[in-house]
This record gives structure tokens, C-alpha cells and sequence, in this order.
């Protein structure tokens, strides 16, 4: 019961912060005219802050390294599953198509899946660091990579008709891919993060990263619109919310369980991999104009839904000793 208590709990907060977003929607104070402002804010500034501030002070051990790379390969199944399922039984245009492949592989591992296993674990430093390492390496920097590369390949915008060279150029424009490089590369030459010049430019990425969950609300509460689409696609949610809420964690406990991980780190890895799909889409959708209607459909949609799924299916495996 306290699981449940405090998964409902934190799925609360998203959700109140949401509610304030369409408030001020409400009142003429955010428009959805801003809603490609706040989008290029997160992708070009607030996401770059994040991979560049924690990907450059990343320590890595072969532990985390394999649940990483197990993580990876469920991503990879489930991103070739959904494709097959999208383009072939659901038969979804170009646009809808990069969108629902991407919020059936994509969870919020970053945004809430840390803060989960902050919240679940009472702030235990071990697990915080652990999810924080496993979510950029296994989500976090495969995502900030194809998100681009498909949202640009779907959009048909001026983008889509580009040559294939105009298109990996653009691609390798994108902020977000940048900041990992960088990154990754500032970590592996064990540069210091610190120092007279250094601190003033990491707290302000830091802070910067910090706004990333209520700038996504924002955005969420300017793109979400009262309508019967949700009704018309519902075969799309779905599927959606059955690989990225169940087939994903299912396949990853499973595979993890063979190989007999920890039950610390099988605790962890669940919470990490049955988030609902990534706010980020949205604002991918909205930059690169893709079909956004529909990704902030598949956002909010698995976002309610995991408010059930999350402390259910922890409750049926076996997770709970711990």
C-alpha cells in the first residue's frame, strides 16, 4: 500500500502542474500560439543544459553498464516492434508514425523515472545515482539522438524534402546531439567541472535543467485539447500504453530475473523502464511539426494509465521484500 501511496503521489504532482498550465491556457495568460516557443526552449536550452551538466561528470562501473546495455537492447525490441505494428495493423501516416513509435519505446526515464526512484527509495543516494546513470545511458542519449534523426525523417515540412545529406545535417545541428558529444567527451578526458570560470556555467545548467519537468507541463497544457480524438485513436493509445507501460518492464524483469540481478537493481531498472512515454516527444513533435495533436494524446494518455500500472505490476512481481 505505501507503494502505491507514494507512485500516486508524485504521478499527483505532474498532474496539478499540468492543471496549472491549462489555467493559465484558460485565462489568456499562455497561448497555444507559445506552444513553439516553450518547445524550442526545451530542446534547444533546457535538454542541452541537462546532457551537458550530468553527462560530463558521469562514473560508470561494469554493473551499471550491463543493465544499461539489457535496457538498450529492450529498447531496441520494442522500438522495431512498434514500427511494424504502426506502419502495418495500425497503417498511421508518416507524421502520426515517427510520433507513436517513439512514445511506444521512449518513457520519461530522466524526468520521473529518477524522481521515482528518488521518491520510492526516500532519497537514497545509491539508487538516485544509479537510476540517473542507467536512464541517460540506456533512454536518455539513444533518445536524444533519434528523436531527432526520425522526428526529421517523418516531418513533412521543408525538412522531409531535403536531400538524405540535408537531413544528417540537420540532425547533426540538433542541441540536444551536440550536448552529447560534448559531453561524452568532456567525461572521458576527465575535465574538471569546477573552478573559477567552470562553476558559474555548470550551476547555470544545472539550474537550468531543474525547470525541464514544469516547462514540459507548459507545453503539455498548450498542446492538449478537449475533443473526441482521444476516442478516434484509441487503437493507437492503446498500443502505445501496452509496449512502453507493460511490454517494455515485463521484458526487461524478465530478462533481468534470468540472469539473476539483484533484487535492488531489479527494483530500480522496473521503475525506470514502466514510465509512460516521454513529455520530450511533444516538444520534438512541435519543433521538427510532426503530428502533435496525437503526441500529446500518447503523453497524457500512458501518464494516467501508469498511475495504475506502475504500483500494480509491482505489487504482481516480485519486488516488494525489499
Amino acid at each position: 500500500m505505501n507503494l502505491y501511496i507514494k507512485t500516486s503521489e508524485f504521478a499527483a504532482i505532474f498532474i496539478v502542474l499540468l492543471f496549472a498550465a491549462v489555467y493559465l491556457r484558460r485565462l489568456n495568460i499562455l497561448k497555444r500560439a507559445d506552444a513553439p516557443i516553450f518547445a524550442k526552449l526545451i530542446v534547444n536550452l533546457v535538454l542541452p543544459a541537462l546532457l551537458l551538466s550530468h553527462l560530463s561528470r558521469v562514473k560508470l562501473d561494469s554493473s551499471v553498464i550491463t543493465d544499461s546495455l539489457l535496457f538498450f537492447l529492450v529498447e531496441v525490441i520494442t522500438f522495431c516492434l512498434a514500427l511494424l505494428c504502426g506502419f502495418y495493423v495500425l497503417r498511421l501516416a508518416k507524421p502520426s508514425l515517427g510520433v507513436f513509435v517513439l512514445s511506444s519505446t521512449i518513457g520519461s526515464t530522466a524526468i520521473l523515472g529518477v524522481s521515482y526512484v528518488s521518491y520510492v527509495f526516500n532519497g537514497n543516494l545509491e539508487a538516485v545515482a544509479r537510476a540517473l546513470l542507467i536512464s541517460q545511458l540506456s533512454v536518455g542519449v539513444p533518445a536524444y539522438i533519434i528523436c531527432p534523426v526520425v522526428m526529421i525523417w517523418c516531418s513533412p515540412s521543408s525538412i522531409a524534402h531535403s536531400s538524405p545529406w540535408g537531413k544528417c545535417i540537420e540532425v547533426l545541428k540538433a542541441p540536444t546531439i551536440i550536448a552529447v558529444f560534448l559531453g561524452i567527451i568532456w567525461s572521458a578526458l576527465k575535465l574538471p567541472t569546477q573552478g573559477l570560470f567552470l562553476e558559474p556555467i555548470f550551476g547555470a545548467m544545472d539550474i537550468a535543467s531543474q525547470s525541464l519537468v514544469f516547462l514540459v507541463a507548459i507545453l503539455l497544457g498548450l498542446t492538449i485539447e478537449r475533443s473526441s480524438f482521444l476516442r478516434q485513436s484509441l487503437p493507437v493509445v492503446l498500443c502505445c500504453a501496452g509496449f512502453v507501460l507493460a511490454f517494455e518492464p515485463l521484458l526487461l524483469f524478465s530478462l533481468q530475473k534470468a540472469l539473476g540481478v539483484s533484487e535492488f537493481n531489479l527494483q530500480i531498472c522496473y521503475l525506470l523502464s514502466s514510465m509512460p512515454a516521454a513529455y520530450t516527444i511533444i516538444a520534438y513533435a512541435v519543433r521538427y511539426d510532426n503530428d502533435v495533436k496525437l503526441a500529446s494524446t500518447l503523453v497524457i494518455a500512458t501518464k494516467l494509465v501508469s498511475v495504475v500500472t506502475i504500483p500494480s505490476l509491482m505489487l504482481l512481481l516480485p519486488l516488494m521484500s525489499a
